[in-house]
């Protein structure tokens, strides 16, 4: 047993001893390796930039375990100019070579000029940076085509042109991964900016994009801004093609403030959601919600009238829509529906259904942008189903009982029989059974309050084309053609 115990002993003291060789040599090795990488780095300026740069830091070790080398204090001069301006870091951990670095913490970044700092991050991360293969490109859009990295995150980030400039925020920003032009999981949190003291200001509580695959033809755009009219709007076509692989981008707590001494005004949240069958689009849906719109401001565009605005106790209303297209392309159906109301008094939502939407009609719009035989062709070829107008009560119809008795002395029975009487007086216009449909429909929704649902369909399951529907209407035959069908809720 003594001999067992005195073997492992001097096993594990020639194990610390030779860590402590080993630590020493890799200590050497990596402090050597960072002053080549320093030099590497002072040639590639001055052969890019042509300028004469000088890099001083503090070797602060290399972690054995991790790999980790640690640099404080970097700050990098224009040797010709010292006091135009330095780039400084108060605390830099990396790992890996120029085939693949990663930056595991960067903290207290600094751009300094003339003693103001125009740009100061406070921390910085990023994983496996392809460095190599960007310095041995010499087209600048070609970096951006060839651009790889994971895990990108900054921390507090400012940006202030000038000193009487505001300052620009960002509390973070964070991508998952930037692949072959393809950003993946863009986030950005507590962002605001502003153009200048006598420009709106703008704050957004949170972005989130989950993947966008045109970074490379945004780089492509901006650099052939000066090119020929019918070039750009080439590449602009592609990039507003490429826009439509966004799977989900969301923009939430936005703020806008005109004017210094102006209120603040809550915008809400911004969201767009969109899947796909095969290459094309299916599925788009746009959401806004929490807009808070002043009672004047409706006042002075007519859209409510004054007097249910004067009910209205708060001084604030808050607007709420949607906008929705669902494409069955196996079934060639295509239903849009469209939304718009105000929080504590209801919404109008319109829904229709259309036939004869496929993928070969689609493809033939993409493929023959701006030609004349496009109306023409979704003309005969998309058929109406139906049509459904919706409202639903949060507080608009109490409002509205209330101000036709105090205004016209109408009570809620009275205002089932002035409905029905003007009813009666349709004439023609619709059948004994519609009315009889609609008036227990209008008096269902007159004593509840909670909603009404009126229902235009076709009665040929296939549906109709514009110009069949439109003859229709002219020719007086709405009711061969057409289907009504009304709810009270």
């Amino acid at each position: 047993m003594k001999r067992v115990i005195g073997i492992a002993s001097v096993i594990l003291i020639l194990a610390g001893v030779g860590y402590y060789f080993v630590n020493d040599w890799a200590q050497d090795k990596a402090e050597k390796e960072v002053a080549e990488a320093r030099q590497q780095i002072l040639k590639f300026m001055k052969e890019k930039g042509g300028e004469e740069l000088s890099i001083t830091y503090e070797f602060k070790g290399l972690d054995l375990f991790t790999q980790t080398v640690n640099i404080n204090n970097v700050v990098l001069r224009n040797v010709n100019h010292p006091k135009s301006g330095s780039m400084s870091i108060g605390k830099l951990s990396m790992s890996g070579d120029m085939k693949s670095l990663s930056i595991k913490s960067l903290e207290k970044f600094k751009f300094e000029e003339k003693s103001h700092a125009p740009a100061t991050i406070e921390h910085l991360k990023i994983h496996n940076l392809n460095v190599q293969s960007l310095i041995d490109v010499k087209d600048p859009l070609e970096v951006v085509k060839n651009l790889q990295f994971e895990n990108f995150e900054v921390r507090n980030a400012v940006i202030q042109e000038r000193k009487n400039r505001p300052k620009q925020k960002a509390g973070q920003i964070s991508i998952s991964s930037l692949s072959s032009g393809t950003l993946n999981g863009l986030s950005l949190k507590n962002i605001s900016f502003q153009e200048s003291s006598r420009e709106p200001k703008v704050s957004l509580e949170s972005v989130t994009l989950d993947k966008f695959a045109g970074i490379d033809l945004i780089a492509s755009v901006l650099s052939g801004l000066g090119e020929e009219e019918a070039q750009l709007s080439k590449k602009l076509g592609l990039l507003a093609a490429k826009a439509f692989n966004v799977e989900k981008f969301e923009v939430n707590g936005i703020k806008f403030q005109e004017e210094p001494d102006s209120p603040v005004a809550n915008l809400g949240a911004f969201a767009v959601d969109l899947d796909r069958d095969g290459d094309l689009v299916n599925k788009l849906e746009v959401l806004l919600s929490g807009i808070e719109v002043d009672k004047s401001q409706l006042a002075d565009a007519e859209i409510l009238p004054s007097e249910i605005l004067e009910a209205f106790k708060e001084t604030k209303l808050k607007l709420n829509s949607r906008f929705s297209i669902n494409a069955n392309y196996p079934d060639s159906e295509l239903s849009v529906e469209l939304s718009a109301g105000f929080d504590k008094l209801g919404s109008l939502s319109l829904e229709s259904k259309y036939g004869g939407v496929n993928k070969k009609l689609i493809q033939f719009v993409i493929d023959n942008p701006g030609s004349p035989k496009i109306e023409s062709e979704l003309s005969d070829k998309i058929l109406v189903k139906s049509i459904k107008l919706s409202f639903s009560n949060d507080g608009l119809t109490e409002i509205t009982k209330k101000l036709a008795k105090e205004h016209m002395g109408l009570t809620q029975d009275q205002m089932v029989q002035t409905m029905s009487m003007q009813l009666d007086q349709a004439g023609e216009m619709l059948d004994s059974d519609q009315k009889a449909e609609l008036k227990t429909a209008l008096k269902t929704f007159i004593e509840s309050g909670q909603g009404l649902d009126i229902s235009i369909g076709t009665k040929d399951e296939a549906g109709l084309s514009t110009a069949k529907l439109m003859g229709a209407v002219m020719s007086g035959e709405i009711g061969k053609t057409l289907k009504l069908e009304v709810k009270g809720k």
